[in-house]
């Protein structure tokens, strides 16, 4: 009972944490200089220039504005600031001391996606040319039970993505690549990947190894960085085995690829402690069941549940795909 009790405080913690996800639509609230582009919608408020002054304009698809009184200009590229300061030199043409200030109050929606397990997953204005490490600290980084392989989608229009495992979804409308964001030499290779408008990142949630039975701390053990983790070390996170383990019949059960099934396995500790047989390295999903030293093996109803309960918080912690 002890290790149904535990999945299941894990499980419930797990589901808690889950939260709604941020987003991020402001541009400016990333302190970045603004960049003006084809859609925005601007507003010049101009105390001596009333044709212009508290009118929306917007920017045209070639990237220029018509404004009255001051003709045909072309904002697109240019910073608020810098277009600001050519507003004013060209009002100066027409008025004695211009004064004006410019505002956007429509952005245009060029945006990217951060999906799954994000700390701060949502949907954030791509402006200008920004790499996925850069738009990756924008989303809080990956979460600590996150795979480092993070899966990028891309729009047809865009072209197709410049990743050797690229490939085209069945529908023809979208590219789709997995990218390994593992830093090598200091370097990760997000830094030279630069990201396009309406692109999709999502970030997929490791699965944890289980463990119950005749263990001191029960539960859930994260993979974090790692693609396998020694049994003996995962009986080490979990605090050891109790007095009435026993050591030399642990099973280890694992899932069989596209199926429902589980392997049985079984692990002697003590021959591994003294060196005399290889440690197991434990995969993702995996489930570890100590038994007890009287020679009773979990029943198969509590193994049942037991499993039922991992699987719901493995489910938890995944990305749906």
């Amino acid at each position: 009972m002890r290790v149904l009790l535990a999945l299941a405080l894990t499980c419930a913690v797990v589901s808690a944490q889950s939260g709604p996800a941020k987003t991020q639509l402001d541009p400016l609230s990333s302190g970045q200089p603004y960049v003006l582009g084809p859609g925005d919608q601007i507003l010049i408020q101009a105390p001596n220039a009333e044709e212009i002054s508290g009118k929306p304009f917007r920017i045209e698809v070639d990237g220029a504005v018509h404004l009255p009184l001051l003709g045909l200009m072309h904002p697109a590229g240019l910073t608020v600031e810098q277009f600001e300061r050519q507003l004013q030199q060209r009002l100066g043409e027409y008025v004695r001391d211009p004064q004006l200030t410019l505002s956007v109050t429509q952005f245009r929606s060029e945006t990217v996606t951060f999906a799954g397990a994000f700390r701060a997953p949502g949907v954030y204005i791509l402006q200008g040319r920004h790499t996925l490490t850069e738009m990756l600290t924008m989303a809080g980084g990956l979460n600590e039970n996150a795979s480092r392989v993070v899966r990028i989608a891309r729009q047809q229009s865009s072209g197709p993505l410049p990743v050797p495992n690229a490939r085209q979804r069945a529908d023809g409308t979208t590219f789709v690549a997995d990218f390994d964001t593992t830093m090598a030499d200091g370097k990760s290779p997000a830094d030279e990947f630069v990201l396009k408008p309406f692109d999709v990142v999502t970030a997929f949630a490791v699965e944890p190894i289980v463990i119950g039975g005749e263990i001191v701390r029960p539960g859930i053990v994260p993979m974090g960085d790692h693609k396998t983790l020694p049994l003996m070390q995962v009986i080490y996170m979990s605090g050891g085995t109790t007095k009435d383990a026993s050591r030399s019949h642990i099973k280890v059960y694992r899932q069989v690829p596209d199926s429902t099934r589980r392997n049985e396995m079984d692990v002697n500790l003590t021959k591994i402690q003294k060196g005399e047989s290889p440690d197991v390295a434990l995969l993702p999903s995996d489930l570890v069941i100590v038994p007890r030293s009287d020679g009773r093996l979990v029943s198969r109803q509590i193994l049942a549940m037991t499993t039922g309960l991992a699987l719901a918080g493995i489910t938890a912690m995944m990305v749906t795909h």
